[in-house]
């Protein structure tokens, strides 16, 4: 995707945020050949984007049955860009695993929470967010997160619930994988 599509993604991520907590339609981006997810050399999916106005990479650092660990770290112009990119990883790591909803669960503490900050340079993200992903939405959350449930996950999650993948579809384009 080209940084003109994260400036058109970062103007309308109150909608994906509205998208993510509704499951509304949203707009669809183009993805670009430049900014396509790659693979480390343990199979595990990274995303880097380096545009005018942008140098952020997502590593999964983790994979687990139904989890996968991201770090995001890089500059991007603003936080909402920031958060379209989150959304394109969970879109892409649950296609690739052939999931179809995701859990995007808050930090368990602030030790672990996404840090930003920011600059004449933009946005500066660092931090490590964890994807729990399934097939079925009616699995429990406190059965899908297991070790990692919390009343806050739980919280978010009675405002929100699952994700559905094919939500994230419309905003990213392309067929299900």
């Amino acid at each position: 995707m080209r940084a003109s599509a994260y400036r058109a993604a970062g103007l309308v991520a109150p909608a994906a945020a509205l998208l993510l907590f509704s499951g509304a339609a949203a707009v669809t981006f183009a993805q670009d050949a430049g900014s396509l997810p790659a693979r480390t050399e343990k199979g595990l999916y990274v995303l880097k984007v380096v545009e005018p106005g942008y140098d952020v990479t997502v590593t999964e650092t983790e994979r687990a049955a139904t989890s996968s660990t991201i770090d995001i770290r890089g500059v991007v112009p603003t936080i909402t860009a920031g958060a379209t990119v989150l959304f394109r990883a969970a879109y892409d790591i649950a296609t690739a695993r052939q999931f179809a909803f995701v859990f995007l669960a808050p930090p368990r503490d602030a030790d672990t929470a996404a840090q930003t900050t920011r600059d004449a340079g933009g946005r500066h993200l660092s931090g490590v967010h964890r994807l729990f992903l399934t097939n079925d939405p009616k699995t429990p959350l406190r059965d899908l997160l297991g070790a990692d449930y919390s009343e806050k996950a739980q919280q978010t999650y009675d405002r929100s619930g699952y994700m559905p993948v094919a939500t994230l579809q419309m905003m990213f384009g392309g067929t299900r994988r």
